[in-house]
């Protein structure tokens, strides 16, 4: 039974088939892979560039913020107020109405001018005792303290003795929504007088405000969305409304450690993060999630991954769909091919056949084209060669067989030559031998005296290289005195210049203490009004003797240091007398010891060069010794091959009757007559 794939032709198509779909699904597949990262990363960039560009926002509104109330914390206006609005106020909580409408009408103008300036959306005036004096809204909270039950516990409440520790402006703490009220997120700063807190102002963040800011969700497509959380106690609290919940602000929150929004909680940690996510429905998203520094908020931006890929995907389809087409011509073509190749490939199978079971009678008929057709007249050409091959070696396998029967009477002749060869290079090779031992005893004795040379010269070199370094070393000994000489010279030029100014310094003292004295009569001159000035000027008259005793001092120790640095350019100078004397006398001793030296090398050149001489000698000797052994094996091998000689002859002989069996059964074609 013949099977599909048997025959070339099926083969052909098949492989052709192969080849062509494996390369196009690798590409589909490298394709598929690289147009998924691609439209990830893409979508990454863009999401972390939209969630880093909204987190610095936010960041940049808070700052803002917090810069506004810190520029009012001193503001004679704003403190003014505090304390003036404050103080009518009675001890029980009671309210000097008139008084404070006068108060009012004099700070508020510049409040509400402040207020309207910065665009606030409330601005409150909190004096030192916890009161809500003022605000630019109206509010249940004004007139009443910290205390109060309204007020109590609040975020406004927990950020004023934060504040107070601080002596900073803060964002208040953020809490939870209230009968679904969205909780107001306060800026407080403190009010200074006189380096003390005189009371504090209050500024509202613009829920519309972060609203806009985070609701903007431009580049994100349908499914994205970007949502803003902190951590309120042990939850996760979103800070403003969701895509598909505009009243999850501080409303919705998960336990902190749960699945839900991880992503979110590790950006509230401090390790923002980009890449695969869920967003506030639990969905698998791709996103970016970002810090905001000055709020403790986390920002996330995410996008659907169904959307991400969506592109992707729709290319991927699409690059399949082509492929699937251009596969059918490539069959088609396939099978074409194939069939004219199959054609003249069969002729061939024929006619080897007929080749390999020694039928030579069939003439090969040539078809087809190109590299097939060149194949079958080859086939032709090479039958006609083989056939007249065969006639040639039928006709020489009996002149094979006579040469041999020759060549083997010849190869007894030559192994009894190389016996007597043998013996007379074995006496040879036994005087050369005993030459060889009294040479190498000579060059014994030579290379024993040529060692003992090179050691003593070897140590008189040592010894010469030992004097160089000590020259060397002395020479720089020599140079380093000279620049610590030099260096010692600069140091008492220094002192010198010290002393100029230790001089000076005594001058501007005395100068000092002058100008003290005269401040002194000038302030006992005003009376009550100089105390101040007669105290300063007592000060520096102490000063200015405390400087001139230290001049003094000074003074002192600078010619303690000129004299000491004198003696020790002195010492210099003779130690460098020293060292100069001792470089003389190594230089001579050198000379001398490189004389020696020299006569010492001279002789061992001599000596090298008769060990050479009797090296060169050794090595004849060596030569002459290995030819006549090589001589001797050589007659040995060639006694040795005469006897394989013969063996082969006789080989030879029997192959060749061999042979010329074999070709006769081969089927040759009749000749014509």
């Amino acid at each position: 039974m013949r099977l599909p794939f048997q025959s070339i032709r099926s083969k052909l198509a098949l492989w052709f088939l192969v080849i062509t779909l494996a390369p196009l699904a690798v590409m589909l597949m490298v394709s598929a892979r690289l147009s998924d990262e691609n439209a990830e990363r893409s979508a990454m960039l863009s999401i972390a560039a939209i969630a880093q560009g909204k987190a610095e926002q936010l960041d940049a509104y808070a700052r803002e913020r917090l810069r506004n109330v810190a520029s009012v914390a001193t503001g004679l206006a704003f403190v003014g107020a505090a304390e003036e609005l404050s103080s009518t106020y009675s001890a029980d909580g009671t309210r000097d109405v008139a008084a404070y409408d006068a108060v009012l009408a004099k700070y508020q103008p510049r409040i509400d001018n402040f207020a309207t300036v910065c665009e606030f959306k409330s601005f409150a005036i909190i004096d030192a005792r916890g009161r809500l004096v003022y605000s630019t809204v109206e509010t249940p909270r004004l007139h009443r303290t910290m205390s109060d039950a309204m007020l109590a516990g609040s975020a406004l409440a927990r950020a004023l003795p934060a504040v107070s520790t601080k002596r900073t402006a803060l964002i208040t703490p953020p809490e939870l929504a209230r009968d679904g009220v969205r909780p107001a997120i306060e800026v407080v700063g403190p009010l200074f007088k006189n380096d003390a807190i005189a009371g504090f102002v209050a500024v509202t963040l613009d829920a519309a405000e972060i609203d806009r800011i985070v609701g903007d969700g431009l580049g994100l497509g349908s499914t994205g969305e970007i949502v803003c959380a902190c951590f309120i106690g042990k939850e996760l609290v979103l800070t403003t409304p969701t895509r598909t919940d505009p009243d999850a602000a501080f409303s919705r929150r998960v336990k902190l450690g749960s699945s839900s929004m991880r992503r979110l909680q590790e950006t509230v940690y401090g390790s923002p993060f980009r890449g695969r996510g869920d967003d506030s429905q639990g969905d698998e998203c791709v996103g970016a999630w970002a810090r905001v520094p000055s709020m403790g908020w986390a920002v996330g931006a995410t996008m659907h991954v169904e959307e991400v890929f969506a592109a992707a995907k729709w290319q991927q389809e699409a690059t399949l769909m082509v492929a699937a087409i251009a596969v059918i011509p490539v069959m088609l073509l396939a099978l074409v091919v194939a069939r004219q190749v199959t054609r003249p490939v069969r002729a061939a199978a024929a006619a080897a056949q007929n080749m390999s079971v020694g039928d030579l009678s069939h003439t090969i008929a040539v078809q087809g084209s190109g590299e097939l057709r060149v194949l079958l007249d080859s086939m032709r050409h090479a039958s006609s060669s083989l056939i007249a091959l065969l006639q040639r070696v039928k006709t020489s396998g009996a002149a094979l067989s006579e040469t041999a029967h020759e060549i083997r009477a010849s190869a007894h002749e030559q192994g009894e030559l190389a016996q007597q060869f043998g013996t007379s290079s074995v006496q040879i090779s036994a005087a050369v031998r005993e030459i060889t031992e009294s040479q190498r005893e000579l060059n014994e004795s030579m290379q024993s005296v040529a060692g003992s040379v090179r050691v003593t010269t070897t140590a008189a070199s040592d010894g010469r290289g030992a004097l160089a370094q000590l020259e060397r070393e002395i020479t720089t000994l020599k140079l380093g005195a000279a620049s610590m000489s030099q260096r010692l010279t600069a140091i008492r030029e220094r002192a010198d210049n010290i002393v100029v100014v230790v001089a000076s310094v005594a001058k501007v003292a005395n100068q000092t203490n002058l100008l003290s004295v005269n401040a002194a009569m000038e302030a006992e001159r005003a009376g009550e009004a100089g105390a101040g000035f007669r105290a300063v000027a007592r000060e520096i008259r102490r000063l200015s003797s405390e400087t001139a005793d230290a001049t003094l001092r000074i003074e002192a120790i600078v010619d303690e240091m000129q004299t000491a640095v004198s003696d020790g350019v002195n010492d210099m100078t003779q130690y460098t007398l020293s060292v100069d004397s001792g470089v003389s006398t190594v230089g001579t001793l050198g000379a001398q010891l490189g004389a020696v030296i020299g006569g010492v090398e001279k002789l061992g050149n001599e000596i090298d060069l008769v060990a050479r001489g009797m090296d060169a000698q050794a090595l004849g000797v060596t030569q002459v010794s290995q030819a006549v052994t090589a001589l001797s094996d050589g007659a040995a091998r060639t006694a040795a091959t005469g006897v394989r000689f013969v063996r082969a002859s006789s080989e030879l002989e029997s192959r060749a009757q061999e042979f010329s069996a074999e070709v006769a059964a081969f089927k040759l074609p009749t000749p014509s007559a």
